[in-house]
């Protein structure tokens, strides 16, 4: 009983709460529609990564929903936000992925938070398309100050050798899905595509929820 007053149900929306007899994937009409879905792809140079899809546009409705979903217990949000990264997946059409991975936490912030965001949209995603979700293959080895925190030419050098692969013989000759929360310059997703590839990797493709801008850069 006190769990359903704290969560959501499904005739409640995930977002605002509110009751409504309209809700589809867990979200209500009106949330819905307020968010900005972009299903964009920015295309980054780079021997290492195809590149990154990303779902929705960074805009003050997404910006509270990340905050929501990182700092303040909301792992519920996972459901519905996955919901949305599977839209891009079809309408994109990701295919030929053998596994999927999140972009690390190092484990101090994990354990403050108690869950790494983007390892939980992964795993929804992957449960709904039967694909492997590798848990701790790649792991974050030094606690660095947040990239959103730092201006961009500090970013870029923020991350270097701070990611490892543990077990490099999953990776071999698989076709990766790198799920993160948000892309900005794209320094973090390049990082951990660098070792992945490194440890053997056929391919990586980035997909992160939101983007802090549009690139206008559709591949067909």
């Amino acid at each position: 009983m006190i769990k359903k007053l704290i969560y959501p149900t499904d005739r409640k929306c995930f977002f605002c709460y509110e009751l409504s007899n309209n809700i589809n994937n867990y979200l209500c009409s009106e949330c819905y529609q307020r968010l900005e879905f972009i299903h964009d792809y920015r295309d980054i140079p780079s021997d290492r990564l195809n590149g990154v899809y990303s779902s929705l546009l960074y805009t003050s409705i997404t910006k509270d929903l990340l905050h929501k979903f990182k700092f303040e217990d909301g792992n519920y949000l996972c459901k519905p936000l996955s919901e949305i990264m599977l839209e891009t997946i079809k309408k994109r059409e990701i295919n030929n992925i053998d596994m999927i991975i999140s972009v690390p936490l190092h484990r101090l912030r994990e354990s403050e938070r108690g869950y790494n965001q983007s390892y939980l949209l992964a795993r929804e995603i992957g449960n709904k398309l039967g694909i492997y979700v590798g848990k701790d293959i790649v792991i974050k080895t030094k606690n660095k100050k947040p990239q959103s925190k730092l201006q961009y030419y500090d970013r870029l050098g923020n991350l270097k050798e701070v990611f490892k692969v543990k077990r490099k013989e999953e990776l071999r000759d698989k076709n990766i899905l790198l799920i993160d929360d948000i892309i900005t310059t794209g320094t973090t997703i390049l990082e951990v595509s660098k070792v992945i590839i490194e440890a053997g990797a056929k391919s990586v493709t980035g997909l992160t929820l939101t983007s802090t801008n549009h690139s206008g850069k559709i591949k067909q």
